[in-house]
């Protein structure tokens, strides 16, 4: 939200909802639509399908985090969804200027949004698969920076790949959408 947002807490959004402009990133957008919407569906604010623009006055479709900020800054929205990594840590110069991210204030986080993935595709052999994820964790431990300026992140770790995207496959169930319109 905007630093000068009446709006103080999560509990004051959800509150005042009826009135609120939202920007929402994209609805393919992880942390900028899909877990904010299995969050109202957990809270009871939406039924699993429904349309989120019923629980706000309006509910834009920015097309990216930092035009969803924007939207926010020149008050054409009142809120809007994001991922951390935008207002937060050293490369939030990629998406605003200080002087802009000065204006902003975060107003909530939703917690257990996956990071980004690298995914091998079907038939890959196991012996390549691994060598892939030697390399990717030998960049990560020799050049994390260059993983900061792509993703953001300062590491890749291994993880059990169901396990790490569950919270996320469960919320694009609960949005009624099938998973493969959600793979680019």
């Amino acid at each position: 939200v905007r630093d000068d947002s009446p709006l103080k807490t999560y509990e004051d959004m959800i509150e005042q909802r009826q009135d609120l402009r939202v920007a929402l990133t994209s609805r393919t957008s992880t942390s900028g639509f899909v877990m904010p919407y299995r969050r109202f569906v957990k809270e009871g604010l939406l039924k699993a399908g429904e349309d989120i623009s019923t629980l706000f006055t309006s509910v834009d479709y920015a097309g990216g985090y930092q035009q969803a900020l924007q939207q926010v800054l020149t008050g054409r929205a009142d809120v809007c969804a994001v991922s951390h990594y935008t207002v937060e840590g050293d490369k939030t110069s990629i998406y605003l200027t200080p002087e802009e991210l000065s204006q902003l204030r975060i107003l909530e986080r939703t917690r257990g949004v996956p990071t980004h993935l690298v995914c091998a595709r079907e038939g890959l052999s196991d012996n390549l698969r691994e060598r892939i994820k030697l390399a990717l964790l030998k960049l990560s431990d020799e050049h994390g920076d260059l993983l900061s300026d792509v993703y953001g992140a300062k590491t890749f770790v291994r993880v059990e790949g169901d396990e790490h995207v569950a919270t996320a496959a469960e919320a694009m169930k609960v949005i009624g959408e099938p998973l493969e319109s959600f793979a680019r």
